[in-house]
């Protein structure tokens, strides 16, 4: 019976709602408070399967409280496991190795989005502030408030 109720639960959020609770978890996250965001997260999990800003927002809430390895951890063995190719996990992968102390395979990585020429938004982004940052993949790490508006929800 439990189980029935999980999968009903999943299939009762609006998109309304689906963003409102993402937008919470990326607040949670830049908040430092890596369990309120994991738990949004992972609840919405069943609600979005074919949209991989949930492995984003549970790697950011790991780059704002400064645990990069773990970062890469998520974005690698879960987020580009269940999206191969999806260019905005590739970007968040690039910030993160960058700031566990691999910048070489960053770049190699930046590089590799930059050249794929991708016309998605997000890394478009991605390159103009590559670009700007003189080689630099990012000043300061990360945080959550200009990711809320970047990662398409819907």
């Amino acid at each position: 019976m439990r189980e029935n109720n999980k999968n009903l639960q999943s299939k009762i959020l609006s998109s309304s709602e689906i963003r409102l609770l993402a937008a919470i978890g990326f607040l949670s996250a830049r908040f430092g408070l890596f369990g309120q965001a994991s738990q949004i997260f992972e609840g919405l999990l069943p609600n979005v399967p074919g949209k991989p800003f949930v492995y984003i927002g549970l790697a950011l809430a790991k780059l704002c409280i400064g645990e990069y390895t773990q970062a890469v951890s998520i974005l690698r063995e879960r987020g580009l496991v269940a999206f191969p190719d999806d260019p905005e996990l590739s970007s968040w992968l690039v910030i993160a190795l960058h700031y566990s102390g691999h910048s070489s395979v960053a770049i190699k990585i930046a590089n590799d989005i930059k050249s794929a020429g991708d016309n998605d938004d997000f890394s478009r982004v991605f390159q103009k502030i590559f670009s700007n940052q003189k080689g630099r993949i990012f000043p300061v790490p990360p945080t959550a408030d200009s990711s809320i508006n970047a990662i398409s929800t819907s």
